[in-house]
């Protein structure tokens, strides 16, 4: 026997699914997303509301506002790049615009940036997916729905999908943690035991907030991170596949590599919009240099440092990331090296377009970067 409440929330689903339907102009494959099963997630932890919708919630009848919106923005960036042809996973080649996912207290001010930036960001760098981006709002009760809404979706697109373990449990949660953390990530579905493959943003109401600018920096980085998963065709999934994959990432829990080059390309790209200050790029580069002398006295290789050390590992890797783009330009970093990546793993694609192997190249960085701030700062345009 239907209740009333299931009766509102079908109702409130079919609404929902028809917003949806007609965004993409007739089907969800046109950009996907998978949640999050235990994923390698590259997450960002930037620096530190959106409005807050009453969701009713009673223990008898309760009729809950699941208002998911779905926006597409123009994208107004002048950037032109080298397209890039390579014939890596074609798991990850679905063109169009991601499915877009916000809780009821986020406002359409945040949903609008959050595309307008990932956009700017896939028309500069290419674009890759399906990918679906699920934006956290400040309230645990709207992030309640938007679990649930996140197990809709996932059982309609993927008929393996398990609802018992990858839909929010007791034991787990996609979004829960954003509420109180912040931040922001992307996982990568593409799993052996599932059939719809897809990219996960998960964006987080704080650290920073939508009112900021390093949002929208943020916001690029994550795409930066589906960037460079999309050049590797191994399956994301625990066994010999996975363990590549982290490999061709730079290693298993070891940002240097991934999130430096994220983060440089990021700020590049943000440093080159219209009235953006000149002198940006120079002022944010400024600021991660000081987490160099915490780093040289730390004394560990930068290849082997994780999340979990007392080091800002992201500063230090967008400096090497610089230093490379530096030596060897811009399109060699971001176009030859994740070209030949796929095909020739890490290190010889690192020999081959860089002029060395990365223990060596980060060898040279480490001396160079004992220089006063202002001959370091020199290279960054």
């Amino acid at each position: 026997m239907v209740n009333k409440k299931q009766q509102i929330l079908r109702i409130n689903k079919l609404i929902l699914f028809l917003l949806i339907f007609s965004f993409c102009g007739g089907g969800s494959e046109t950009s996907g997303t998978v949640e999050e099963v235990q994923d390698t997630t590259t997450t960002t932890d930037v620096q530190d509301t959106t409005t807050t919708t009453d969701v009713q919630d009673t223990t008898t009848t309760t009729e809950v506002q699941d208002t998911t919106t779905t926006t597409e923005v123009q994208d107004t960036t002048t950037t032109t790049e080298v397209q890039d042809t390579s014939t890596f996973g074609t798991w990850a080649n679905v063109k169009g615009p991601p499915m877009i996912y916000a809780a009821s207290d986020v406002s359409q001010s945040t949903i609008d940036k959050t595309l307008k930036w990932y956009q700017i960001a896939s028309s500069a760098w290419g674009e890759f997916g399906p990918a679906e981006i699920w934006i956290v709002g400040n309230s645990k009760e709207t992030v309640s729905d938007l679990e649930d809404l996140w197990c809709d979706i996932r059982t309609e697109k993927d008929t393996k999908w398990n609802k018992e373990w990858d839909c929010a449990n007791e034991y787990w949660s996609p979004f829960a943690r954003y509420v109180d953390d912040g931040g922001a990530a992307v996982s990568t579905y593409y799993r052996d035991y599932i059939d719809y493959h897809f990219f996960l943003v998960t964006m987080g109401p704080k650290y920073p907030s939508p009112d900021e600018d390093d949002y929208k920096v943020v916001t690029m980085h994550e795409y930066f991170h589906i960037y460079q998963h999309a050049h590797i065709s191994n399956i994301d999934d625990e066994g010999p596949s996975s363990a590549i994959r982290d490999e061709k990432m730079g290693g298993a829990d070891k940002p240097w590599f991934a999130e430096g080059g994220a983060e440089y390309m990021a700020q590049l790209l943000y440093s080159r919009q219209p009235n953006v200050r000149s002198n940006y790029l120079k002022e944010i580069m400024d600021r991660k240099a000081y987490s160099i002398g915490e780093y040289l006295d730390y004394g560990k290789p930068l290849k082997d440092l994780t999340y979990s050390d007392p080091v800002q590992t992201y500063d230090i890797g967008t400096w090497l990331v610089a230093y490379i783009v530096d030596k060897v330009g811009e399109e060699t970093f971001r176009v030859n090296f994740y070209r030949d990546l796929d095909g020739l793993g890490f290190e010889e694609s690192f020999k081959k377009h860089f002029g060395m192997g990365s223990d060596q190249l980060i060898s040279e960085f480490d001396e160079w970067i004992k220089q006063p701030v202002d001959e370091l700062l020199k290279i960054i345009p």
